[in-house]
């Protein structure tokens, strides 16, 4: 008896570490994607604005 309710506790917190991984992941795999397409905007943010104003910065 002891042992299948020890086995169950473990099963049980699989289950939980598993939801709790997945909520994990997503929070951080939505946080990696806001910080790509935030670096992504920056650098042709940057690339425009050395193209538009550099020339003029030069002359």
């Amino acid at each position: 008896m002891d042992n299948w309710k020890r086995w169950l506790k473990i099963g049980a917190l699989l289950v939980v570490a598993w939801f709790v991984l997945k909520i994990v992941f997503n929070i951080v795999g939505f946080a990696v994607h806001l910080l790509v397409i935030a670096g992504l905007l920056f650098i042709v943010y940057s690339v425009v604005s050395h193209f538009m104003g550099g020339s003029r910065r030069r002359v």
